[in-house]
């Protein structure tokens, strides 16, 4: 977590053995039952759009990022 202006920066990384996005651009869950995984990505993106920021998703190396801007002094 960083300060970036008016935003707070969350960086995640995991280091992969090979790309996700090109094997699974859209991130669907391979899980079975669909009805009850694949909503941590969805729900993250929706949390920083409420604080008025935005989610980025990339790979860089062996890392898969995911990059998340939230607004610091959002008013509710």
């Amino acid at each position: 977590v960083s300060e970036l202006g008016a935003y707070y920066r969350i960086t995640v990384k995991n280091t992969i053995a090979e790309s996700v996005l090109r094997k699974n651009h859209r991130l669907m869950t391979a899980k079975s039952d669909r009805g009850r995984h694949g909503w941590g990505l969805k729900s993250v993106r929706e949390i920083a759009s409420s604080y008025n920021g935005t989610m980025d998703i990339f790979e860089e190396e062996d890392m898969f990022v995911v990059s998340i801007l939230m607004m610091k002094n959002k008013k509710l």
